[in-house]
């Protein structure tokens, strides 16, 4: 769900109009499906210290990915020079909006 959810939701509550996709995000999602597998197979077997250490990995790797995330926007606003609103042109003298309500 994080993975393809807060790429969409975590730009849409900060206003900024580019999503953070790049494909660094596969290694992070890749290790935090591993550490997942190793949570339950540890489980399972009752190693009970492994699967600990697989679970707070994984708790690593979430803040790990919005940190990417983060960084990704910062990147990505940076590289083009502007606010964040990158798929929209600015325009000098923008048309004001008529009131329709009467």
């Amino acid at each position: 769900m994080i993975w393809a959810h807060a790429p969409i939701i975590f730009p849409t509550i900060f206003g900024i109009r580019k999503t953070p996709y790049h494909p660094i995000l596969w290694v992070s999602w890749t290790l935090f499906q591993v550490s997942l597998a190793g949570r339950i197979l540890f489980g399972f077997l009752e190693v009970y210290e492994l699967r600990k250490i697989f679970g707070i990995a994984n708790g690593y790797l979430i803040l790990i990915q919005f940190g990417l995330m983060a960084g990704i926007v910062i990147w990505k606003i940076r590289k083009k020079g502007g606010d964040g609103n990158l798929n929209h042109r600015r325009t000098e003298n923008p048309e004001p909006i008529l009131n329709t309500r009467g």
